[in-house]
This record gives structure tokens, C-alpha cells and sequence, in this order.
């Protein structure tokens, strides 16, 4: 990870009302450092007294917010033809696969744009199946790594940067990003506005009614500051889709389980030990294995059908 010597002024922060009703009133819910990379600073977690919605307040403006981001950040991850391992290849092709069936269960073919694609590897996934693809990625690595190493369609701009076309897509996927956007209730209502008629939202988010929340406390990754800025109980948002019209077909919690566990195991033992990083991440990597990830599943297995696992998707389409 990056270290602190390498990072200035991350001083200015602000003061945001909540994005979803507009309320100042809130709740402390507890304050924290940058538990994943070890960036400087503390942070304040507040969930709104009105509607439920947690966001962090203050947090870091929208000019500084990208210092919390580095280039070896987990999310963005390198092309899988880039694994030296087979099995890694083979591991990594059939999480995308499954994560694009998961779509095509709904719409078969068409456009789809991605909102914070990364480094663009499922993009090149729905690319390689036929689909027409559009990327918005406001880091600049992980963006022309997209463009370059992929070939893929990506702009490096954040999703209120970007001009989007009326009806023009009819799926709009965002992999545990909402939660990343400074105005995630304004998100929805343009992802929507950018959605065909009967076109699909796909979103994956961290599941606030998690086993994993409840074991880990405060080193649970779905909270992941400062970088997460907004969570969302599951109603509150819910009511949202209602009110812009929008069904929910299904949600459920399709993959990425057991490398959630591990993560907020990892800063667990960050947190309540005296073992170093280091040390703590071999060790994780070894519980990363197939043998003992075979032995796991079961469990894993009947947390995603009871939806207690700590990723949630959901499937939206627009009326």
C-alpha cells in the first residue's frame, strides 16, 4: 500500500446534508482511520435522523476525496489474461462469467454502461459476449489502463461530469460504487434517466444486515473509509426506487462473499492484534486458497440465499 510519506494536505473537509431527504439532523455513529490502506486521518461515520441513510460527515471535498485512491487499490485489479497462475485465470474468467449471466438472466443483449469500471475487466467480459459498452472511470489509471491494455471505451470522468444521453442504455451496472459517490440519491435519478423503458439497473452495495457487519464491528470492509461516503438501510432505499418509479425484480448476493470475509478479517486482526500488516495479509492469502475456500463454501452458500452476506445486488428495471 502507499505510504503516509508520500501523501500532503489532506486537510479540507466538508460539511454535506444528507443526499436522499436533505436532513442535517444526524446521528454519530462511531469515528475511524483508513483501516485498508492506512491513508492519514479520522473519520465520522452519521446516520440521518430522518430517513435512516448513513454517510460520513464530514468528509473529504470532492477535490481531495481522490488521494484516497492509490494505484495499488484492490479494486483496481489487472487484466485476466495478466495472471501467471492458471488456476487464478480460471478462477477470476468465472467470476465474470457468472456475474454476466447474472444480467443476461434478465436482458439478453443490448448496451450497457458501467459507472466506476475500473480497470474494465468485466467490460471486456460483456464486450467478448457481444454486448455494446461504455465505461465512466474517474481514475486516470485505472481508466487508460481500460483504454489501452483492453481497447475499451472508457472515459475518465465521474458520472455528474458526464452528459448522459436519454434512453440510451438498457443496462446500467455499478459494482459496489454507489456507495462511493458523494450523491448517490442523485445517481439513481440520472441512471435512471439514461435507461431505456423496461431497461435494467444492476447494483451491487454493502448489505448493512450482514453476519459480517455484526462479527467484525467497526472493522467491517463495508464501511471502508474514507472512501465509502454513503450506506444504505434497505428499506429507505427501497422507498427511493418507489418513488421514481422503478421495480425491483430480485436482489440477492451472487459472489465475492468469502473475499468480503476475508478483508474484514484482515483489518480485524489489523485492529486487535499486534501482528504486522504484512504478516496479517500472508496469512489471508493462505486462507484464500481453493482447499480451504471448498471448505467454506457451504457456509458462504447459505449466507447469500438467507441475504446475510456483505455484498447485496440488486436488479431494478425502470417502468
Amino acid at each position: 500500500m502507499i505510504s503516509d510519506s508520500t501523501v500532503t494536505d489532506f486537510s479540507e473537509f466538508i460539511q454535506v446534508a444528507c443526499d436522499n431527504c436533505g436532513s442535517n439532523q444526524s446521528k454519530i455513529l462511531f469515528t475511524g482511520p483508513d483501516r485498508l490502506c492506512g491513508l492519514p486521518g479520522t473519520f465520522t461515520l452519521v446516520q440521518c435522523c430522518e430517513c435512516g441513510w448513513i454517510r460520513q460527515n464530514p468528509r473529504p471535498s470532492d477535490r481531495d476525496i481522490w488521494k484516497y485512491y492509490p494505484k495499488d487499490y484492490v479494486a483496481f485489479v489487472s487484466a485476466v489474461d495478466d495472471e501467471k497462475r492458471l488456476w487464478n485465470r480460471l478462477d477470476r474468467q468465472y467470476g465474470l462469467i457468472k456475474r454476466r449471466k447474472s444480467i443476461e438472466r434478465f436482458v439478453s443483449h443490448g448496451r450497457i454502461l458501467e459507472i466506476g469500471c475500473g480497470t474494465g475487466v468485466f467490460l471486456a467480459e460483456m464486450r467478448r459476449c457481444g454486448w455494446s459498452t461504455i465505461g465512466l472511470e474517474p481514475n486516470a489509471y485505472a481508466s487508460e489502463y481500460a483504454r489501452t491494455k483492453l481497447g475499451l471505451d472508457v472515459f475518465c470522468t465521474t458520472l455528474e461530469q458526464f452528459e448522459l444521453p436519454y434512453e440510451s442504455f438498457d443496462v446500467v451496472y455499478l459494482s459496489n460504487v454507489l456507495e462511493h459517490l458523494a450523491r448517490p440519491a442523485q445517481a439513481i435519478r440520472r441512471i435512471r434517466h439514461t435507461l431505456k423503458k423496461g431497461g435494467l439497473l444492476v447494483m451491487s452495495i454493502p448489505n448493512l444486515e450482514s453476519l459480517d457487519r455484526k462479527l467484525f464491528g467497526e472493522s467491517w470492509i463495508g464501511w471502508e473509509l474514507p472512501r465509502h461516503l454513503y450506506l444504505f438501510p434497505r428499506q429507505s432505499l427501497e422507498n427511493l426506487f418507489k418513488q421514481l418509479d422503478m421495480q425491483i425484480i430480485t436482489r440477492d448476493c451472487p459472489a465475492g462473499s468469502h473475499y468480503a470475509f476475508l478483508l474484514s478479517l484482515q483489518l480485524y486482526l489489523q485492529d486487535r492484534t499486534n501482528l504486522s500488516r504484512c504478516t496479517i495479509r500472508k496469512s489471508i492469502e493462505v486462507l484464500r486458497q481453493l482447499p480451504i475456500r471448498l471448505c467454506a463454501s457451504p457456509v458462504f452458500w447459505l449466507l447469500d440465499k438467507l441475504q446475510l452476506s456483505a455484498i447485496l445486488t440488486y436488479y431494478v428495471r425502470k417502468n
